[in-house]
């Protein structure tokens, strides 16, 4: 993310403020709030902003929002993931079963994949959502799927570096890896214009990797 994306959140004292909201949340039960400011609270994680003390904190918030908040209302997390589909984390067993929650959340946000019931990893549409919103989710679709050329391809063309997660037999397809190949030189092409690297193909592939696998949130760690 660019830093115009973090620009609520970069000033001093955000962090207090986010711990004061979802205190506020918590007391006064304003759980529709919540997905906002988890969101927040996340944005702030992947910064690495938090200290340790206001991340024991934070946990602390968001333990005692999951034991009351309306984690099992059906139309209270459908609502919810479709403003922040992470929020499919905390949803119960029961709705990460639920096939039009969990559409919904990946269309959102494709990592939500993860958290999705085992069954709907696949699920053609809801991995096909994933994937366009995020090719790197790719990583949570089942086997099957992982060696569908509609899935891999749609995946590849959104970041390149999907690839990685196809099966085997796709990942030495020549039409999977001229896409993938062509999408990452656009997106290096991009980056250089900009000014922003000098690293190869090979280098921009690994950051990208380390990059996307280590981002899990406050809650998940």
């Amino acid at each position: 993310m660019d830093s115009s994306s973090h620009s609520s959140i970069q000033s001093e004292g955000d962090e207090q403020s986010v711990l004061l909201n979802l205190d506020t949340i918590v007391q006064t039960r304003q759980w529709d709030k919540f997905p906002s400011a988890i969101r927040q609270a996340n944005e702030i994680h992947f910064l690495g902003k938090w200290s340790g003390e206001e991340k024991l904190r934070l946990q602390s918030l968001v333990a005692l929002t999951r034991k009351s908040a309306p984690l099992d209302d059906r139309e209270y997390i459908l609502k919810a993931v479709k403003q922040y589909g992470r929020m499919l984390y905390y949803a119960s067993q029961d709705l990460r079963a639920d096939r039009e929650v969990a559409l919904a959340a990946c269309k959102q946000f494709g990592k939500a994949l993860k958290f999705t019931h085992p069954n709907l990893k696949s699920d053609r549409e809801i991995v096909l959502a994933a994937v366009t919103q995020d090719g790197t989710s790719l990583e949570f679709a089942s086997a099957i799927l992982k060696n569908y050329r509609e899935v891999v391809k749609a995946a590849v063309t959104q970041n390149a570096t999907a690839l990685h997660y196809a099966s085997d037999e796709l990942k030495e397809d020549p039409e999977i890896v001229k896409v993938a190949l062509r999408q990452n030189s656009e997106a290096l092409e991009q980056a250089e214009h900009a000014g922003r690297t000098e690293h190869s193909v090979d280098d921009t592939k690994h950051a990208c990797d380390d990059t996307k696998q280590g981002q899990t949130s406050v809650a998940e760690q």
